[in-house]
């Protein structure tokens, strides 16, 4: 399977190998873009971020945690940045966990930007001053999932539960 990439005023088309198909994250400039990618090696399956450079036409499988899968890449507005679903076997309970990394737009420095208990990270919004995302939990609870939406200070870590019950976090135009 393929993404295609295709310039509707050149016509140039990029072709980039694909396990899932899902479709990329565009950079701010539209040079570059990110793919969660599955990659095997001796039967086990692992999640992992791939960089596509449009004007290179190169590829780049970015390295990760053996025992972590990385998905859902979304780029900060002004371009420096990613954040992205690290996930995690939890040793004591067995259950996947998440937590939001961020790292520089060149691959480097990735950190995690969270380390709460949460189980699932989703729906990354970054705000337009590229320093604040809005993004969906999913808790685990006894009577089912918890829904919050959180705002998340990415540099300094510190964050606030807006809403609980929330669904889709966007920010107004």
């Amino acid at each position: 399977m393929m993404v295609q990439i295709y310039h509707l005023e050149s016509g140039q088309r990029h072709s980039i190998p694909s396990q899932t198909g899902m479709p990329p994250t565009w950079s701010p400039d539209s040079d570059r873009v990110f793919l969660a990618e599955i990659r095997e090696d001796q039967g086990v399956y692992q999640n992992l971020l791939v960089y596509y450079n449009i004007k290179t036409e190169t590829l780049t499988w970015l390295d990760a945690d053996p025992s972590a899968n990385d998905i859902n890449p979304a780029w900060s507005p002004d371009g420096e940045w990613i954040v992205f679903n690290r996930i995690k076997q939890d040793q004591v309970d067995g259950s996947r966990k998440s937590q939001v990394w961020i790292m520089q737009a060149d691959q480097s420095n990735p950190r995690p930007a969270t380390s709460h208990s949460a189980t699932f990270h989703q729906d990354f919004i970054w705000a337009p001053d590229s320093q604040h995302l809005l993004y969906k939990v999913l808790i685990r609870a006894d009577q089912g999932i918890n829904q919050e939406i959180h705002l998340l200070d990415v540099f300094t870590g510190e964050f606030k539960v807006l809403l609980t019950d929330g669904v889709r976090p966007t920010w107004a135009p």
